[in-house]
């Protein structure tokens, strides 16, 4: 048998010993963002815009910051005022941190309210909340225009040129509509399992007082809105109850 020298079983034994490296997984950390307090639009008031309108499970929706000036188009917002984007409660939303887009997460629970929020040249706080809506359900959410009623007793005089659904659960009722003027608002309750819809007024400038604001609720398949047994106006006698078609 031959034997190694002493000096190649030292070497050997160091070679073997040394520390491998090993190359690290962690995210690089992230420069911090510049806050911007001195720019001419930190006197405006913006607000948060997303598109498409509808939270639904797993959309990849854009992110934009207007200033809203009336009848006029809305003023942009240089990205690089707002810092510190973050949508609460957490697990639902993922936001950019330049605040350009956000991803609902295809595990986010349909129900709930999310207020996605930055801040606007450290100043003050902007937000916007939005209800997740699951990826198959039928949503009102939007801007609907009565294209026809059929109703027995009394027909409503005013037509509803302007029906909206927020996707928080609010709606308004507009019969001429003119830049941001509202008839009445309020809260809803749509159940669409069983297809039934109820609207509460909260306040507005012109409240019917006798009004049928429940009744069945349906989606036809070409993207028609049908209201079965509602009034949506003020009665001008004894009343009736009304299936309106709105669309779009």
């Amino acid at each position: 048998m031959k034997y190694l020298p002493l000096a190649c079983l030292i070497a050997v034994s160091a070679c073997a010993q040394a520390p491998v490296e090993i190359a690290s997984t962690a995210a690089p950390e992230l420069p911090p963002e510049q806050v911007i307090t001195d720019h001419e639009a930190c006197s405006y008031y913006p607000a948060i815009f997303l598109g498409p309108p509808i939270a639904r499970q797993g959309t990849d929706m854009i992110v934009e910051v207007r200033e809203p000036v009336g009848a006029y188009a809305p003023r942009p917002i240089p990205p690089e005022l707002l810092t510190g984007w973050k949508a609460q409660p957490v697990g639902h939303v993922t936001v950019a941190r330049d605040g350009k887009s956000m991803r609902v997460l295809p595990t986010a629970t349909p129900g709930t309210n999310v207020t996605i929020s930055a801040s606007f040249c450290g100043k003050r706080e902007i937000t916007r909340t939005i209800r997740i809506v699951g990826k198959d359900e039928p949503v009102l959410t939007g801007n609907w225009r009565e294209q026809s009623k059929t109703c027995v007793g009394e027909t409503p005089a005013d037509p509803v040129n302007e029906l909206e659904f927020k996707d928080i659960g609010e709606f308004s009722v507009t019969y001429f509509p003119f830049e941001s003027y509202r008839d009445y608002w309020g809260t809803t309750a749509f159940d669409a399992a069983a297809g039934t819809l109820s609207l509460t007024t909260t306040g507005g400038n012109r409240v019917p007082g006798n009004a049928k604001l429940s009744g069945k609720i349906s989606l036809t398949p070409d993207g028609k809105l049908v209201l079965d047994g509602f009034f949506l106006s003020e009665p001008k006698t004894t009343g009736g109850s009304c299936t309106y078609t709105f669309a779009k």
